[in-house]
């Protein structure tokens, strides 16, 4: 596959806040969650758009790790859940409104063919393919035939299947998010310098999709090189669900954010130059100074001059062997700083 760098400067970082489906149906919900993520500065949010007898078999039941999280009890059956929080076709021209009107960038998952179609007609500009499916061949077509930017999550996956997914999208308007599925992730699963792997390995932008707690990942996929930071979103971690319980409070996005950000100034430019406020201190820097009274005509030799710091006057250290054998013009007493017109 032709490898193209595709996206901003290095130095920038796309903040994601992943309402997912934690709106839970609610269109006031969600209009909250817009108003609490434009506060937090984040650049982005992520729905997901499916129809929830289209994902599953209808007598597929919850996972174990999701049994007592958000109210949900064992022997739910997936379909039931998810339904709850389906997004209606008819939210999807109001989002981008509110979107726009917040400066926020709307991007949405698709997990069908068709949903894919309804997406683009309502102007849907991005397009997000989740972990899960990977290896959904005509999902995947169909979201690249868009020709639409495209974010291609990676976890449960190896390298091979990452590049078999970019060949169906057949094209590198692509962000790859590194992800680990599991909610939360431990901190030894984590593998950030996945990061590097999937940027050597096809050439494209890459960012985390980050399902750790708190902001640390975040800073230090930023400074491995990531592009773009998704997270889970919530207005409250106790509400009913499958995904408030690890997802980000408005607190810990606004954290988050703030950490990218911070994160983005401290690695800074790349180039070993004097900074401007260095160069105050450098007044301050090795001077020469008279070890003794140098008497007039006197030369100047070590043994009679000494090193010690500068109060913004005098000749730095480093000129010590242009300074040697100089004689001085003038007496200059003992402690006194060597300056260009006393030699």
């Amino acid at each position: 596959m032709k490898k193209k760098q595709l996206y901003k400067q290095q130095n920038q970082c796309d903040v994601v806040a992943e309402i997912g489906s934690n709106h839970n149906g609610c269109w006031d919900t969600a209009l909250k969650m817009l108003d609490q993520i434009s506060i937090a500065k984040a650049n982005a949010v992520k729905f997901q758009y499916y129809r929830a007898d289209k994902l599953y078999p209808e007598n597929t039941y919850v996972a174990d790790y999701l049994i007592g999280s958000g109210g949900i009890e064992k022997g739910t059956r997936i379909v039931d859940l998810l339904k709850k929080a389906e997004i209606p076709e008819e939210w999807l021209d109001e989002l981008v409104v509110q979107c726009e009107s917040r400066n926020i960038d709307l991007i949405m998952s698709a997990f069908d063919v068709e949903s894919v179609d309804v997406l683009v007609r309502h102007g849907i500009k991005r397009l997000k393919v989740a972990s899960s499916e990977i290896t959904h061949y005509p999902l995947l077509s169909a979201v690249g035939e868009t020709g639409l930017p495209v974010i291609l999550s990676t976890g449960m996956s190896n390298l091979g299947m990452v590049e078999n997914a970019l060949k169906k999208l057949g094209h590198n308007n692509v962000v790859l998010l590194h992800c680990t599925a599991a909610y939360p992730v431990p901190d030894t699963e984590v593998n950030l310098r996945v990061i590097q792997t999937l940027r050597h390995a096809f050439g494209l932008p890459v960012g985390l999709s980050d399902h750790t707690k708190g902001t640390l990942a975040a800073g230090i996929a930023f400074a491995l090189g990531a592009v773009m930071i998704e997270k889970h979103f919530t207005l409250d971690k106790n509400l009913p669900g499958p995904d408030h319980a690890f997802s980000a409070t408005p607190h810990e996005l606004g954290e988050l954010t703030e950490t990218v950000r911070r994160t983005e100034q401290m690695l800074g430019s790349s180039r070993k130059v004097i900074t401007e406020k260095e160069s105050g201190t450098m007044e301050y820097t090795p001077g020469l100074f008279a070890f003794c009274d140098i008497a007039e005509g006197s030369d100047i030799k070590e043994n009679n001059i000494e090193v010690r710091r500068r109060n913004k006057e005098g000749i730095g250290a480093e000129l010590l062997d242009i300074v040697k054998e100089r004689k001085a013009r003038v007496l200059i007493p003992k402690g006194a700083p060597i300056t260009w017109d006393k030699i």
